[in-house]
């Protein structure tokens, strides 16, 4: 995902950047597997 600001003459630049991870987990916190889709 990335962010991306413009100003009010029309220029566009990148001002941010993320990474993002996902990870499943149990009742007790701890991470899981992810079933597959079939």
């Amino acid at each position: 995902m990335k962010k991306v600001a413009s100003e009010p003459i029309g220029q566009r630049y990148k001002a941010t950047e993320a990474l993002f991870i996902y990870v499943a987990v149990d009742k007790d916190g701890k991470p899981r597997p992810i079933p597959t889709l079939a």
